[in-house]
């Protein structure tokens, strides 16, 4: 019974963060240590776990409360059909979904900063290059950026502009 899932997410590779050894150069011989071993993996099945819920939030949120005629919306108007964005740009929706955006940030984030200490984890090893350390470097920042500025969706209304 869920042997498959629970043996991937068991086998999932982990990134071990630095510990405190006792034979360590810091002079602490024989001190406790501990090893925290994240998982950047487990992290994005999270994220995307979340993103899963905050959507399906906003679908059923739209589609049983909300006051809006799919044909006379701002979006159809523009494009001549309804994205996705359409269940996240009508009360009740956008009292409760700005909110699930930030708890899909946390893992989100987490897992695109465990990635980047991964990668430079890799760069010390000789395993990745330095160039290719400092591209990450860059995209992990513009990613961390957009997924912070996204949030901007919720409060930007389609129908807050009288000019389609």
């Amino acid at each position: 019974q869920g042997g498959y899932i629970r043996s991937a997410w068991h086998y999932a590779p982990r990134l071990a963060m630095p510990s405190m050894e006792s034979s360590s150069a810091s002079g602490m011989s024989g001190q406790p240590h501990t090893q925290l071993v994240v998982s950047p993996e487990r992290l994005r099945v999270i994220a995307y776990a979340c993103f899963s819920v905050l959507v399906a939030v906003g679908v059923v949120l739209t589609t049983l409360f909300a006051d809006v005629v799919p044909e006379e919306t701002v979006i159809y108007s523009v494009y001549g059909y309804n994205n996705i964005c359409i269940n996240f740009d009508y009360p009740p929706a956008t009292y409760i979904v700005p909110t699930m955006w930030c708890v899909f940030l946390v893992p989100w984030i987490g897992y695109i900063l465990t990635f980047w200490l991964r990668a430079g984890i890799r760069r010390d090893e000789g395993r990745l290059s330095a160039l290719a350390y400092r591209a990450m470097s860059v995209f992990s920042f513009f990613e961390v950026a957009c997924a912070l500025y996204f949030i901007q969706v919720f409060v930007s209304k389609p129908y807050d502009s009288s000019d389609p």
